[in-house]
């Protein structure tokens, strides 16, 4: 059984059938350090 319908939207604007959760201490923080990497960080969109 999978856990999403084949037409899912839910990984959405990513192509791959797949994603990694990942749990941290201080998200904001994490986010920002990514930014100054160069990481493009998609917003959600509720």
């Amino acid at each position: 059984m999978r856990p999403f319908a084949e037409d899912t939207k839910y990984f959405e604007p990513s192509s791959k059938d797949f994603m990694v959760n990942y749990r941290v201490a201080d998200l904001e923080a994490l986010v920002a350090e990514l930014k100054m990497e160069g990481v493009a960080v998609v917003p959600l969109s509720h």
